[in-house]
């Protein structure tokens, strides 16, 4: 047994009433929560500052194929998310929303993308349901505002899962070749994690409810050498050009991450202290209801019962646990946790909780299907939309130190001539993306420095005292403040200007004598 055609399934409980009308509404709702907003938010600190910063030394330099971060080599991500930033400050400028862009077209193709495996898996009528399940769910949409290799992963992800589903039901080769693309695609994002959906798709594939005579293949030939092309022509050319890069990637990026050098919410406690709250409050609002759909489905009696049954011996429940349960059993045994890792799980927990509501509360999911305004299922669902829209309009304005844009205008950076920052500060990344410079990095100590490659903070007061012309702008913790007033003084040197934050301190610092 397979998973059937759309064409074999049985009806769905939804009626397909104006199906196009619904689909332009998926489209224009999927439109205003992929772009609403996105440029009001300056860049937060590390994540969008690193990843922008690195996108704009590219663009200065010339040099797409080795990502530098403060004129350091910064390999720890294929170059494929910096392209996507760099190609847009290219066209458009070096603004926020610019930045964004890759991120809202990439939320709004996998909503779309969510839907057409509801299609391929239940019938017409839950892809619409679908994707407005993915649309509203919380993690998706702070993700697409988050610039990070995840929401292009799970891109990539969905477009996987799409092919083979879409491979399933022919026997053309355009369907392997297309997940050999996906999957390479995403290993070029984010390297081994973007394959965590292969061996799911494999193992479903090995299973007697899956196979099929007339289908084709989850990969053949051809979709295998596009994914081994596309995923691993950028680290073939490092390795074979790049002198110790081989260990770099096996022994940190990949050895590292599994076996806990990376040290990010290790042990079983980090994986539910992770884990459990994203899964459980990423999903809302559709997690308020699983425990309510399978009440429902056991309390309407036998008949719902044995729909129930017949839905759950079909392969499509196989294949969705299979996507869900692999990848989260990696990300449980790794030792570096992350909340946004377990993002492509958000594929199989919409299409599984799109069908749960469809089965289980049919004229709600009907209402959602066909946009019935007045109903209240979508004045519910209309509020949640806004709700979000208005909490990311509201974090645009909320004082934070991590907002680069917010923290660039306070310290006014144009005024010196350098910016330092000392051994301890967080990071600050997007400080160099709106001021255009590279910063430079001081270590307290002889020892901090040799190790990080830094000059010493003394040769910084030094350069100070030597050319009077000189200011420099220098970052230190709080806590540290007085210690560089004391070095500051011994050289000589004052402090014409401090700007105190709660964790960052900047003091301007020339050479003109007490």
């Amino acid at each position: 047994m397979s998973i059937p055609s759309p064409s074999s399934q049985p009806q769905s409980p939804l009626q397909l009433r104006r199906p196009y009308l619904s689909w332009t509404g998926l489209i224009l709702l999927a439109a205003l929560v992929s772009f609403g907003y996105q440029g009001t938010r300056g860049l937060s600190d590390p994540d969008e500052g690193r990843y922008c910063e690195v996108a704009r030394e590219m663009l200065t330099s010339g040099d797409f194929l080795h990502p530098q971060l403060e004129a350091y080599p910064h390999y720890t991500k294929p170059p494929m998310t910096y392209w996507a930033i760099a190609a847009s400050m290219a066209a458009w400028g070096h603004r926020e929303w610019v930045c964004r862009l890759f991120q809202s077209v990439a939320y709004l193709a996998t909503i779309l993308l969510v839907a057409m495996c509801a299609v391929e898996l239940f019938g017409r009528a839950s892809g619409v349901l679908a994707g407005i399940v993915y649309a509203s769910m919380a993690l998706p949409f702070v993700a697409a505002n988050i610039i990070t290799t995840d929401t292009l992963l799970t891109l990539w992800e969905a477009l996987a899962v799409f092919a083979f589903l879409r491979g399933r039901s022919s026997k053309r080769r355009l369907w392997p070749a297309l997940t050999g693309l996906a999957f390479g695609l995403a290993f070029f994002t984010k390297g081994p994690p973007g394959l965590l959906f292969l061996p799911a798709l494999w193992i479903y594939t090995r299973l007697p409810v899956a196979r099929r005579k007339e289908s084709a293949p989850l990969l053949d030939r051809a979709g295998a050498t596009i994914l081994l092309v596309v995923g691993l022509w950028w680290f073939l050319y490092l390795i074979l050009t790049t002198k110790g890069i081989l260990s770099y990637f096996l022994g940190d990026e990949v050895v590292g991450r599994l076996a806990g050098e990376h040290h990010r919410n290790a042990g079983l406690w980090g994986a539910i202290k992770v884990y459990l709250p994203i899964l459980t409050l990423g999903t809302l609002p559709w997690s308020l209801i699983w425990i309510g759909a399978w009440r429902r489905l056991h309390a309407r009696g036998s008949k719902s019962a044995r729909l129930w049954r017949a839905w759950s011996e079909r392969p499509a429940l196989t294949l969705l646990l299979l996507l869900i349960l692999i990848p989260l059993a990696v990300f449980v045994l790794s030792r570096s946790r992350l909340p946004l890792y377990v993002l492509p799980l958000f594929i199989p927990i919409s299409l599984a909780s799109a069908r749960a509501l469809e089965l289980a509360f049919k004229r709600p999911a009907a209402d959602l299907f066909r946009f019935r305004l007045r109903s209240r299922t979508w004045a519910l669902m209309g509020g949640w939309f806004v709700l979000l829209l208005c909490l990311r309009l509201l974090y645009a304005y909320w004082p934070n130190e991590a907002n680069a844009r917010a923290l660039h205008d306070q310290l006014l950076v144009s005024q010196a001539d350098e910016l330092v920052v000392t051994d301890g500060v967080r990071s600050v990344h997007g400080l160099a993306f709106y001021d255009g410079r590279v910063l430079r990095y001081a270590a307290w100590s002889k020892n901090g420095a040799k190790e990080k490659g830094w000059a010493t903070l003394e040769e910084i007061l030094e350069e100070l005292r030597d050319d009077p012309a000189l200011r420099y702008l220098i970052l230190v913790k709080p806590e540290a403040v007085a210690e560089l007033q004391k070095r500051v003084a011994s050289h000589g040197l004052r402090i014409e200007n401090t700007v105190k934050g709660k964790k960052i301190v900047a003091l301007l610092c020339d050479a003109e004598l007490f």
